[in-house]
């Protein structure tokens, strides 16, 4: 970010030490619900943060009001095909990638649905294993 975007940034942003603690900061937010991920995308950046989204059904015309939400306010904005949350090698290459283009994720907010209810018993393990190995390897992100 230049430094004309991030002092137009911060002056966006209140002065209570709460608002500045996300000032930032990188989030990776995972999910498929279209409301939901616009608005949380959209209230992070106005408290500064740079976002990383994975999602595999959001339309180009959502995710491009999502990424002017973000770069209006002077945020960064990332967007990934959530298939990439599939396996861990997969995995490891997205959060390798976020750090290449955004700096260390420093928060995961991941809003997935717990998979379709007609789903096999074998179907859903495969979506739990994915997310724990997401949510594994995010954190050893942010331990390191």
């Amino acid at each position: 970010m230049d430094k004309t975007n991030s002092i137009n940034r911060n002056s966006q942003i209140s002065n209570k030490p709460s608002a500045q603690y996300l000032v930032n900061k990188v989030v990776l937010l995972v999910g498929d619900d279209a409301g939901a991920l616009q608005s949380l995308a959209g209230e992070l950046a106005i408290r500064g943060v740079d976002i990383a989204l994975a999602s595999s059904h959001l339309s180009a015309d959502l995710t491009e009001t999502i990424r002017m939400k973000v770069m209006r306010v002077g945020g960064r904005f990332l967007m990934m095909d959530k298939r990439l949350v599939k396996d861990d090698q997969k995995i490891e290459a997205m959060v390798e990638h976020v750090k290449s283009k955004l700096g260390k994720i420093d928060i995961l907010i991941d809003i997935s649905s717990g998979g379709d209810k007609d789903q096999t018993d074998e179907a859903y393990s495969d979506i739990s294993k994915s997310r724990w190995w997401l949510s594994s390897t995010v954190l050893n992100e942010l331990t390191s």
